[in-house]
């Protein structure tokens, strides 16, 4: 099968970016109904945190306030999960966590759909392609960077609300989200190169 152009192995990528895309907006639209149904029924969400924390068994965790809730910590896979009331800074706060992580998502998406219909239409050194691999880039470097940062907050949050005994929070970062990106600004000047050999070629033709 070819690379590139028409019924080629780039025709089948962009389908499955296309494809990925519409999936990305239909879970997100079924995220939002679930959140609206939970607020609304339940007056309440059962929120997953992600963490880790030092080498050690714990079950559950208690809120040093006495009416505060009782997160349950699964050691398995770092999972802390956590019943918070449905009212409007709780739901700001979701939105902006969670709507951050989807525009991510789904900006990287889109940029590799339109990489990949250039690919499709054999012009794989087209010049918006350089914008659109630094943006992708850029935006995974800035992604490992907020990471940490939320991971930061969190903590601060978590160690002020709960009491972990003899369990330490641990503030890891995303290194692979960092290097992809740095990777990724590597093939842009590759794509700069390959840019203007083609200018080349065609002034010579």
């Amino acid at each position: 099968m070819k690379q590139l152009g028409n019924k080629s192995l780039s025709t089948v990528l962009a389908i499955i970016a296309n494809i990925l895309w519409w999936s990305e907006w239909i879970f997100a639209a079924g995220c939002i109904v679930m959140g609206i149904g939970a607020a609304t029924i339940r007056k309440g969400f059962a929120l997953q945190i992600p963490i880790s924390y030092s080498d050690m068994t714990v079950l559950q965790v208690r809120s040093f306030r006495k009416d505060g809730p009782i997160g349950i910590l699964n050691t398995t896979n770092g999972i802390l999960s956590v019943h918070i009331d449905a009212n409007w800074q709780n739901i700001v706060m979701l939105l902006l966590g969670y709507g951050l992580l989807f525009a991510t998502i789904v900006t990287i998406t889109y940029q590799l759909k339109n990489i990949l219909k250039s690919f499709q239409k054999d012009q794989p050194f087209d010049r918006l392609n350089i914008k659109r691999v630094r943006n992708i880039a850029l935006i995974l470097i800035g992604y490992s960077l907020s990471q940490w940062l939320f991971v930061v907050i969190v903590n601060m949050i978590l160690t002020a609300s709960f009491n972990f005994w003899h369990l330490d929070l641990t503030y890891n970062f995303n290194i692979s989200c960092l290097i992809m990106g740095v990777v990724l600004l590597a093939v842009e000047g590759a794509f700069k190169a390959g840019l203007s050999l083609e200018e080349d070629k065609q002034l010579t033709i």
